[in-house]
Formats: C-alpha cells, structure tokens, sequence
C-alpha cells in the first residue's frame, strides 16, 4: 500500500511539473539544468535534452549583460533564499528575444539541493505596458498643452484635475 501510495504521488509531481502552464525548471547549485517541463521548452524553444546538464551561460540563454545578474540569483536561491518576480530577457533557439519573469525556490530532491524556477512569458504585458505608459503620455501632453482650459470632475462633481489654462483662466 505504501509503494502505490508512493508512485501515485510521484505521479501527480510528475503531472503538476510537466503540466503546468508556467514554464518550470530545476537546476542544480551550479546553475546547470536538471529537468524542464513542455512550458519551458516552449519559451525557449530549446527541447529539455538539450539543455540538461549545461549551465545557464553554456545554455546560451542568457545575453551577456544578464548572466550575472542570475549567476546573483541562483547564489540567493543556493543560500536558501527564495527569489522573485525578476524579469530577465532570454534568448531563444531561434535567436529572438522573450522577457520573462521568473520566481525561484531552493528545494531538495531526493537529499539533493536544487533550484525550481518558474518563469512566465511577460513580453505581452511589456508591450502593453509600454503602449499604455505613451498613450498617458500622449494624453497629458494634450491634456497640459490645450490653449483652453481642461477639466475633469469625479462622479460627485468634484475637481479632480485641471490644465494650466483653466488655472490661468480662474485667476483672471
């Protein structure tokens, strides 16, 4: 009863691990891959068998700049520490860009000390937010730079924001 209530757990690791829609990882102290679910693979477009056993830098995931920032991470992740969310941009098989943001947690593994990272493609949400930052930019330069005077009220007709000519309409 003992084994089968074993090999059912090990089967629902097995299952959440290679299932989930986030991309999962275990590397070593050292930064060199130990397993990766179909989610990571596809993020990176490398299959897991090509990179298990290289390091993050042998990977060639990592552009030059951003290998040690995550050297620095994976010394916090060896020292016990949990870390994230960090962005770092990767690098594709195919040699594009993804920015994703990644979590880690030192965990063991059958006596052995390993790093689980959890990394979600955030490309979409940096362009979003990139779009929506200029369109705010658009707007209060519009906003601020109208010869007449702007206003907005709240829902209770309160003030809640004015242009420079409106405030030099008030004053006249």
């Amino acid at each position: 009863m003992a084994e089968r209530a074993l090999a059912a757990s090990e089967e629902r690791f097995k299952l959440l691990f290679h299932r989930a829609p986030d991309a999962y990882y275990l590397s070593d102290l050292d930064g060199r891959f130990v397993d990766a679910n179909a989610a990571a693979e596809a993020l990176v477009g490398f299959r897991t068998e090509d990179l298990l056993g290289k390091s993050f830098a042998e990977s060639g995931l990592l552009r030059s700049e951003d290998v040690l920032p995550a050297l620095q991470l994976l010394a916090m992740s060896a020292g016990g520490r949990s870390t994230g969310p960090d962005e770092v941009t990767l690098v594709r098989k195919d040699g594009s860009f993804v920015v994703a943001e990644i979590r880690t947690e030192p965990v063991e593994v059958d006596g052995r000390s390993l790093v689980l990272g959890i990394a979600r493609d955030a490309t979409q949400r940096k362009a979003t937010e990139k779009a929506l930052k200029e369109s705010e930019e658009r707007f209060r330069s519009l906003f601020d730079g109208a010869i007449e005077g702007v206003f907005c009220l709240d829902m209770d007709g309160r003030l809640i924001q004015a242009n420079r000519a409106l405030v030099d309409l008030m004053d006249m």
